[in-house]
Order: structure tokens, then sequence, then C-alpha cells
């Protein structure tokens, strides 16, 4: 009998553990003591992608890319190779004023504002280059100095350049009024955090109150601006370019969540700008198609069956409301502690039906771990379907087996072998803190333009970011979307701060990246009502495509007898770029653009293309080399946005009007 008990006690424990086995093989892996049994296939025909992605080497940034261009363009006088200049140029495109890069400070004078960089000194500058450049300043020029230092403090105004430890550069009031700087955040540059190292090494520029425009926490002096006789010497008391670049990279010193304002980034940019525009009569690129206020892209995340099912309902809503959001999709197909293996065969025709909607589909990972900046990098051959990363216990550890090409590669081959019929261009997370250095080289490697994987108030910007990888003297990547404002734990989203933070980025042609649970139709309901006068509305992918073009765009004037000619250059076509010239220029009749104040929108570029411009006969003609007239003071366009200062001595400029609605595609 004892033998018979035995027996089936075995029996039974045997037939319990072939129970779990087929528990495994069937729903998920069954985990003792580390021991791992895969589940099947959800697709088990599915095989791929083939092939290997490769990290290629960042291609380094070459001075003779940016040298072509006219006198018309801002001219960056390169004091110094080994410096963050790159930064400093994709600010400029990214702002859309025209520029040349040069170490010839004889061509340079030849424009009307020279910005040297990164630091004007007798050390790097040859006696003749400084007596040059005072004299170009006399003629009527404007000269900008980042870093000033001995020998030329009488040039920009101050006594001495002492180091300094100060974290914040804060405008005055007269002169922030005069640059249309509204509020705390937008008079102000946050270069740390009181409680952090300097990041960037400065110096305060000390005896200069009569000419400061900006000072530090401390009183002492950051920006300065001089007139000299017919023109003005600006200096700048932190290196700019290296400023830049710590955004680019993804070395933010922000601290403040998804909804707040921080705009240092964008403040430094637009106060470049508005310094080039009252340099003279000079032409810039609009950020937002169709002479819009804000570019406002609607992006949603699926990360479980639920999300799929209810994403459909929201998809046609928002097609009705005429308006194509991005769903990143999350391919999670193994089941364990973070979530049910809902991207499976059930899945795939809702989603087919998401992607037939009109809406963008793009790629949130296979595992959606919140450490994925802590993922290693991989090999490049990771396939479905033995790619399995896999979360033991905790849902927010790191996925045993989980790689960032793994992650990359395997959810944009799973969608576009499954779901769409066209190439998965964007990639977003839940907003990150930080980035995985290589992320840039992984997302190209793998076949992604475009990416939303941030949060704007962390990289003190709300334009779109030309993400680079180290080195930093390389070109970028891939352009980067910060998220403006999402649903998380510590702040919830509110419609009446959602809309005020729209008007204040509608003012500069900010991008508005909302990250929406698909759960929060009313809110996206009121926003989309409270902005639509103002706002462009598109994709990740339509935007990104268009903004690629933009910066690629070539902008150069020239003077007429009776006005001047905007010649065009467009290597990629695109439409509804807006160009913003100055208020007394008058477009002659043609039908490749319309003019609404002072914004110009062309219905569509490719090649090359030139617009013609009468002008006002109390205007002054532009001189083909700087003879000492500054031009009457640059008109902003219809939002106080593009607004710039008026010149010391001169009425502030005045806004435009208001434009249609109208999306615009490349």
């Amino acid at each position: 009998m004892m033998r018979n008990l035995l027996t089936g006690i075995v029996a039974i424990a045997l037939a319990g553990v072939l129970v779990a086995l087929g528990r495994t093989v069937f729903q998920g892996p069954l985990l003792s003591e580390g021991l791992r049994v895969r589940p099947a296939a959800a697709f088990p025909k599915l095989s791929g992608p083939a092939g290997k992605s490769s990290l290629r080497e960042p291609k380094p940034a070459a001075l003779d890319d940016y040298a072509g261009g006219s006198s018309s363009r801002l001219a960056v006088l390169l004091s110094a190779p080994d410096s963050q200049w790159l930064a400093l140029a994709q600010g400029l495109q990214t702002i859309g004023v025209p520029f040349v890069v040069t170490d010839d400070w004889r061509r340079a004078v030849q424009h009307r504002m020279v910005l040297v960089y990164p630091t004007v000194s007798t050390r790097t500058l040859k006696p003749a280059a400084i007596q040059g450049l005072s004299q170009f300043t006399r003629r009527g020029g404007t000269l900008v100095g980042v870093n000033p230092q001995d020998g030329l403090n009488a040039l920009f105004g101050f006594v001495e350049a002492k180091p300094s430890r100060n974290q914040t550069v804060r405008f005055s009031a007269e002169y922030a009024r005069r640059l249309r700087f509204v509020g705390e955040t937008e008079s102000r540059i946050m270069l740390g955090e009181p409680d952090q190292a300097p990041a960037l090494s400065r110096p305060s520029l000390l005896g200069a109150s009569y000419s400061a425009i900006a000072s530090y926490e401390d009183g002492t002096t950051a920006i300065t601006e001089r007139t000299i006789e017919r023109g003005r010497a600006v200096g700048l008391g932190f290196d700019v370019g290296l400023y830049l670049s710590t955004s680019y990279a993804g070395r933010w010193v922000g601290r403040r969540s998804r909804g707040a304002f921080e705009p240092s980034v964008d403040v430094v940019l637009r106060f470049l700008r508005a310094l080039y525009r009252t340099a003279g009569e000079h032409v810039v690129l609009g950020t937002v198609p169709d002479g819009k206020g804000l570019a406002t892209l609607v992006t949603h995340e699926v990360d479980s069956a639920r999300s799929i099912q209810d994403s459909l309902a929201l998809a046609r809503w928002e097609r009705e409301q005429g308006i194509a959001a991005t769903y990143f999709i999350n391919t999670h197909y193994v089941r364990d502690a973070a979530a049910d293996d809902f991207f499976n065969s059930n899945a795939l025709p809702k989603l087919k039906q998401l992607a037939q909607s009109g809406a963008e589909l793009g790629s949130n990972t296979v595992a959606k771990t919140p450490r994925f900046a802590e993922l290693p990098r991989g090999t490049g051959a990771e396939r479905y379907p033995l790619y399995q990363p896999f979360v033991r216990t905790n849902k927010d550890a790191l996925p045993a087996g989980a790689t960032l090409l793994g992650e990359l590669r395997v959810s944009k081959y799973l969608l576009e072998r499954l779901v769409v019929d066209t190439d998965v261009v964007s990639f977003g997370l839940a907003p990150l803190a930080a980035l995985s250095p290589v992320l840039p080289q992984a997302l190209s490697a793998t076949g992604f333009r475009f990416s939303s994987s941030t949060i704007a108030n962390r990289a003190l910007s709300h334009l779109p970011l030309p993400v680079t990888a180290p080195p930093l003297a390389a070109e970028a990547e891939v352009f980067e979307f910060p998220v403006t404002l999402g649903d998380d734990s510590e702040q919830p989203l509110r419609l009446s701060e959602a809309l005020a933070l729209a008007q204040q980025l509608r003012r500069y042609g900010g991008t508005y990246v909302l990250r929406i649970p698909i759960d929060q139709r009313t809110f996206e309901q009121g926003f989309t009502t409270g902005v639509r006068e103002f706002a462009w509305f598109g994709t990740v992918g339509e935007f990104g495509r268009w903004w690629s073009a933009r910066n690629q765009v070539q902008v150069d004037v020239e003077s007429t007898p009776t006005g001047a000619a905007v010649q065009l250059a467009a290597p990629a076509k695109l439409r509804a770029l807006t160009l913003l010239v100055p208020r007394a220029w008058a477009l002659e009749p043609t039908a490749a653009a319309e003019q609404h104040g002072i914004q110009i929108v062309l219905k569509e570029l490719a090649g090359r293309v030139t617009l013609r411009f009468t002008r006002e006969s109390a205007a002054p003609r532009i001189p083909r080399a700087p003879s000492g007239e500054t031009g009457p003071t640059a008109a902003p366009d219809r939002r106080d946005s593009q607004a710039v200062p008026a010149r010391p001595g001169r009425a502030p400029a005045l806004p435009g009007r208001t434009t249609r609605t109208r999306r615009a595609v490349v």
C-alpha cells in the first residue's frame, strides 16, 4: 500500500510540473530560481529583421559645408576651430537665421553682422583683425563678441573680465521690453541650477554699468551692448555654443517637469535673431508651417490591449476634427511582470485600422522600460522571435535580455511587417530625464529619423532639437521634438494651464508636443479648440519631414534699384514655408507665394526660387557692404513671438496681423 501511495504522490507531482510547463509554453515564462522557459512566438512564421544594424561613426562637421552664401547673411568668424561652433550653427538654423562660417576676418566684415566665436581677444585674433572689426562697427556693422577678453574691453564697454560661478543671466527690464520678452522665464537664461557646479566657464564683465543689458545674479555684467558711431558692439560673457551643445547632446540643466515653461535655450536663440534682424534689412525663416504661431503635435502611447481598442474611437474623432495624431505603439509580445503579451494576432486588425484612419504609427519599443537609458547597446543582430526582453518580478526592473538596438530594430520591424505599409520613422517613449549617449546613432542605424522622448523643460527648449552624439562636433543624426505637456503623477493635465502655455509658445513660433493618454479626449477636445485659430497640426513624421527640409533652405538677399530680391534654394521640396521680411517690403505679384504683413508664405518650394520686393520710398537701400546705414527697425510678424527690439533711440516695432488656419505637408 505504501508503494502505491508513493507512486500516486509522484504521479501527481509530475502532472503538476507538466501543467506548469504547458502554461509556460502557451501563456508565458516559468521562473524558478532563475530558470526561464521561453514562450511560443506570437507570430510563428515571422523572423527578422535580417542583417545587422551597425552604429556608424558620426560625420564630422566641415567648415566648408557652412562657408557658402552672400554678404546678406550673418557671418560667424571662427577664432578657434576647437570649439562648439557646430552647435552655434545648428542653433542659428533652428531659429531661421541665414549664416556663413569663416575664419577669414576680411570676408566676415563684408557682412552686416559678425559674431566672433568662441572668444574675441588679442590671443585669438591678429592685430589687423582687431582693427578691422573695430572699423567695421564704426561703419555701421553689428559686432557680437563671445567671451571678450584682453585688449578689447573698451570696444565692448567693460573694464575687465573675471571668472564667474554664476548660474543665471537676467536681461534688464528695459531691454527685455525691447525684445518683447514677457515674464520671468523669458527674461532670464538659466545656465545651471544654484546647487550644481557651474556647467560652463564664464567671465563677469566688470565695470560695465553704462553698457550692461543683462547681469548675473550677483549683479555683475553678463551681456553688454555699446553704440559705436554708426554701429554697435555686443559682448556675451558665456560660451553660447557650449551652452547650446549641452541641450543638443542631452546634458540638460533644467529640472522642472512637463507643463511648466523653461525656454532658456530659446531665449538665447531669439536674442541672436533679434540682433540679426535689427542689423539691417534681413530675412529669416519661420519656425511653423503656413505662417501659423504654434506647431502642435498630438501624440499618444498605446501600451495595452485596452488602449489599442480605445485608440480606434479617438482616431476617428481626430480625423473628423482634421487632426492627424501620432500613436506610439508598444510591441510587447512577451508576458512578464511588466505587462501582458498584448501585441498579438488579435491586436493586428485593430492596429491596421488605426493606421488606415490617417494616424501615424511610431515605435514605443518592445519592453517599454523606464530604465531605457541604462540598456546595453547590444549586437545589432537582435531579431524576432529570439529577442525576448523579460521583467522577472518588479515592473520597474531592467528587463533581462533587453538591448538598445534590440528595442529599436525589433519594434520597428514588427510594425512594418505586420501593421503599416510605410516606413516607421518616428520613435517615442514616456519622456525621459536623460537619454543614452548613443541613442541618436542607434536611431539612425535602425532607420528612425525623428524622436519624441525628452521633456522640453529639461532641455530648456520648446523648439526642435538637432540631437547629436559624441563627439559634439558631429552632424545631427536625428531631430528630437521634446514633450511639452503630458499626464504624469507629478502634474496631471490641466486645460487652463495648457492653453496659457500655448499662448506663451505662439509668441515665438514654438513647438507644442502633447502626450495625451487615450482616455483623455475631453482634454484634447478643449485644447485643440482653444488653439485652432493660431495652431498648425500635424504628426511627428509630417512635421519632422517639413522641419528637415526647412533646415536645408538657403536664403540670400540682393539689393535692387527699387527694393530687394530674395533668392531661395531648397534641396528638398516642402510646402508652406514661412519667411519673415522687413515691414517696408511689398511682395511683387507671384503665384509662388502670398504676403500677410511681414510674413511670406510659399505654397511650394523646390530648387531655386527668387522673390522680388519693392520698398517704400522712405526706406534706404540695402548696401552691398557695410556703409554706416543700419536700416530701419525690422518689424515683427503677426505674433509677438517674432518681434525684434528697436535699436536705441527708435520706437519698438508693432505686431502684424493674423492669417487663416491651414495645414501644410512636405
